[in-house]
């Protein structure tokens, strides 16, 4: 068997909604961050819109016991979203521990994306949305518990190797084969590619698979991973598709993780 890469990232971000963070994507990232031997840090991110939307007069909530409708407070808004943080920042550190994998966290306020792509560095991954199929896998399991590949975004750049071999380490994880898809371009086929990627190729530990999507298109792009039942997406943040836009457009319309290496 081919030795497992060797990823070149420092940390994993978990970037996460401070309303909406649940313990299923911890560990989720707890597990990445063991199997490329990252430190990880959790980023909670609080919705302006949110915090925005509890200033105006207007803005009501109603009660889940008495039914009663009463004025949303935002110094209510930020208490709450502080004590899930903490007790998300809580899950996490232990998680962490059990799996010596050294754990940090950080609050900022905006949107989830945007903050992740302003925050993260480089060496840096972010797992911008956690997908229920990584889990542990025994070492002496042969037994495949992966439902879809695993998907690659490929472009040539500064992150491209490590996207690569994450990409690799997580299908290796999962016991999953690998989509690689690419820029469509004029007079390169998909053998051209096959070529360019052989020695990595070899790597992976199941079948790979090479998809040309035209013209960088996103929804090219989501719609591939779609009908592939794809269980993680992973592409670099310097990639034409890594915009803002693009991304959170990945996140409303695909069911797999997404994970973005800088």
């Amino acid at each position: 068997m081919n030795a497992s890469p060797t990823p070149n990232v420092r940390r994993l971000m978990l970037a996460l909604d401070a309303a909406q963070c649940a313990g299923a994507d911890l560990m989720l990232a707890v597990e990445l961050a063991a199997l490329i031997g990252a430190e990880l840090e959790g980023l909670f991110v609080e919705d302006s819109d949110l915090l925005s939307l509890a200033q105006l007069p207007f803005v009501r909530e109603v009660g889940g016991r008495s039914g009663q409708d009463r004025p949303i407070v935002r110094e209510s808004i930020e208490s709450l979203l502080r004590s899930r943080v903490q007790r998300v920042v809580g899950e996490l550190e232990r998680a962490g521990k059990a799996r010596n994998v050294p754990v940090s966290h950080r609050t900022a306020r905006g949107k989830v994306v945007r903050q992740a792509l302003a925050q993260c560095e480089t060496r840096d991954a972010v797992l911008l949305h956690a997908h229920g199929s990584l889990r542990p896998v025994p070492r002496r399991s042969s037994i495949a518990t992966a439902a879809g590949p695993v998907m690659l975004w490929y472009e040539d750049g500064p992150a491209a190797a490590a996207s690569f071999d994450i990409a690799v380490s997580l299908a290796r994880q999962l016991r999953s084969d690998l989509l690689v898809g690419f820029p469509a371009r004029p007079f390169v086929t998909e053998s051209d590619v096959r070529g360019q990627l052989a020695s990595r190729l070899t790597l992976a530990p199941g079948q790979v698979r090479l998809r040309a999507i035209e013209g960088r298109d996103v929804d090219a792009l989501i719609s591939a991973a779609r009908s592939a039942k794809a269980t993680q997406l992973v592409l670099a943040a310097g990639a034409r598709l890594a915009t803002v836009e693009m991304l959170e457009r990945m996140l409303s319309h695909l069911g797999s993780g997404v994970i973005l290496v800088r």
